[in-house]
């Protein structure tokens, strides 16, 4: 999994060697529990659950979706 997603949702920051120092100094002066709560938001929606039933609906979906032709043995 990217980190691009947890980046636009202001999970994680992403820093260059330039600005490591100032990027670090802003993290560590944060109270932990700001963090952790947003995680927390982001996550509530997440769950191996969740990932398993939207992927076999989609699989589901593209099985119906698709013309299987049964193969035919020569006798």
């Amino acid at each position: 999994m990217s980190c691009e997603p947890n980046g636009a949702e202001g999970l994680v920051d992403i820093v260059d060697a330039e600005d490591l120092e100032p990027k670090l100094r802003s993290v560590l002066s944060r109270p932990r529990d700001f963090l952790l709560k947003k995680v927390d938001a982001y996550l509530a929606n997440m769950s191996w659950e969740r990932t398993w039933d939207a992927m076999a609906a989609h699989i589901q979906r593209a099985y119906a979706m698709k013309s299987i032709v049964p193969l035919r043995r020569r006798a």
